[in-house]
């Protein structure tokens, strides 16, 4: 089980982590009307860029705490996985 387990995991954990960041970035670049709101065009989009790479940089810290911990879990079942 825990071995099927793992094998899983090592597949899917890292599509899954993409999928996240790239919804995390595009979470960020829908912050544009509310820079827009108070900044003119040149520093909202800079504005929305920095927000879009400081949500992604956020997830990815989370995802890779996650991520560990579930390999701790797991156990020596993960050293099949190529990390």
């Amino acid at each position: 089980m825990k071995n099927r387990l793992s094998r899983y995991y090592c597949q899917y954990s890292g599509i899954l982590i993409g999928f996240a960041l790239v919804f995390a970035f595009l979470s960020g670049v829908r912050t544009y009307p509310f820079w827009h709101q108070s900044l003119s065009n040149g520093p909202a989009l800079v504005m929305t860029l920095v927000t879009a790479a400081l949500f992604s940089y956020a997830t990815h810290q989370l995802l890779t705490y996650l991520n560990l911990r579930l390999f701790r879990q797991i156990g020596d079942a993960t050293s099949t996985c190529s990390r």
